[in-house]
């Protein structure tokens, strides 16, 4: 049987699956169970993550060798596979993990005791680093997360900064009053516009109201021309 630790990392896994990301290269793997971690503390508070382990500042930021052990466990128990790659031009081999069987992406994260709102997160972080080159999480993770602020290398990471916005926490903004006299205006100028738009005697309010707007106005108002008049117009161009 999977530990709870075994069972969070499929579901992270699952998560991505449903994103539409299928296979997760395992250094992308890591950081968004990292991430969960960091969701989980801002929500519960306290430093408490999801999935308990212990994260240090190491080569490309933030890692739990626990990870490896779950991974290897899920292998075993044929939840999930490992497939290396090799990348061409650079000559280097490379681990992606994928899910085995369909069942298995059905997986919530939050049937698991983990806070619904950290694995909507968890599934938005997958869906913007997902498919993104490596540096993208990298840098995110190493530069925008609480527990790497000011951390040493080779330090065990502390989730216990990480805390949500609440709405109490925000700052109000205060609003000049308006006075009773100019609010009743502005309410009267809005329903005689309104009126006149649903009775479409809405006057034209732009333009230059000279002479030559308002001898327009008349004319338009005026008798239609009769039809069937004929003849011939000659356009003059006078050079200047």
């Amino acid at each position: 049987m999977a530990t709870k630790q075994e069972e969070i990392v499929l579901a992270v896994l699952a998560v991505a699956t449903r994103s539409g990301v299928r296979r997760l290269l395992k250094t992308t793997f890591v950081k968004l169970v990292y991430l969960l971690d960091v969701h989980t503390a801002e929500i519960q508070g306290g430093g408490s993550t999801a999935t308990g382990w212990e994260w240090r500042f190491v080569h490309y930021g933030p890692y739990a060798p626990a990870f490896d052990d779950a991974v290897r466990g899920l292998e075993k128990s044929r939840h999930l596979a490992a497939e290396e790659r090799y990348a061409e031009g650079s000559g280097n081999d490379y681990i992606v993990y994928r899910l085995i069987d369909a069942p298995n992406a059905l997986r919530t994260l939050s049937n698991l005791g983990v806070p619904k709102h950290a694995e909507l997160a968890l599934a938005a972080d997958t869906k913007r680093y997902g498919r993104e080159p490596l540096r993208k999480i990298l840098d995110y993770v190493y530069f925008h997360t609480p527990p790497m602020q000011d951390a040493e290398p080779g330090a065990v990471l502390s989730f216990e900064r990480c805390e949500a916005v609440s709405a109490e926490a925000l700052r109000p903004v205060k609003m000049r009053t308006l006075r009773p006299k100019r609010v009743k205006q502005t309410r009267d100028r809005v329903r005689q516009l309104i009126a006149e738009i649903k009775s479409n005697n809405r006057p034209l309010e732009s333009g230059p109201f000279d002479d030559v707007y308002y001898n327009g106005l008349r004319e338009l108002e005026g008798e239609p021309i009769a039809p069937g008049l004929r003849g011939d117009a000659r356009i003059k161009i006078k050079n200047s």
